[in-house]
């Protein structure tokens, strides 16, 4: 609290006045940047004619919004610090995950896919494994993501011929 006090050119009172305890302060802290971070998510259902094209529209936002600073913290905060905040995971859970998947599930039927909460859950998985913070592209771009995932859509309604 004392170097938040000096960082910040505020007397310590002052600092307490607004945070009573260290925790307060980090909660703080992580609500900003779920702020910040849920202005980038794409959380409206966007509609398009052509399923790859509109998918890799929803996946690119997400991409951008997931290579922010905010996600990379956000991110590493509710890995890192959950043995210490135990809340953090599912905060960032309930403020990130949740409603970008809530967004995929009902972008699934607008794509003529069923809007199954695995899907969504992996589409989700496949976002967060393909972005990476900091560097100059994602692991794959928003197409080849999109074309990935309606792929193993595909496959996955398809039932395996079984040979004889």
């Amino acid at each position: 609290m004392d170097a938040l006090a000096r960082r910040s050119g505020l007397s310590r009172q002052t600092v307490y006045n607004h945070f009573p305890h260290r925790d307060s302060v980090y909660r703080a802290s992580r609500a900003a940047l779920v702020a910040a971070l849920r202005e980038a998510l794409p959380l409206r259902v966007p509609t398009a004619a052509e399923p790859v094209a509109g998918l890799g529209s929803f996946l690119g936002e997400a991409l951008a919004a997931f290579a922010r600073a905010e996600h990379a913290e956000l991110s590493r905060s509710a890995e890192l610090d959950a043995p210490f905040c135990p809340w953090i995971a599912d905060y960032y859970r309930a403020q990130v995950t949740r409603p970008l998947a809530g967004a995929a599930l009902a972008f699934l039927p607008a794509i003529g896919m069923p809007a199954s909460p695995a899907a969504a859950a992996e589409l989700v998985a496949m976002l967060r494994a393909s972005a990476r913070p900091g560097a100059p592209a994602p692991a794959l771009a928003a197409a080849e993501l999109a074309g990935l995932f309606l792929a193993r859509l595909r496959a996955a309604r398809t039932p395996l011929a079984r040979s004889a």
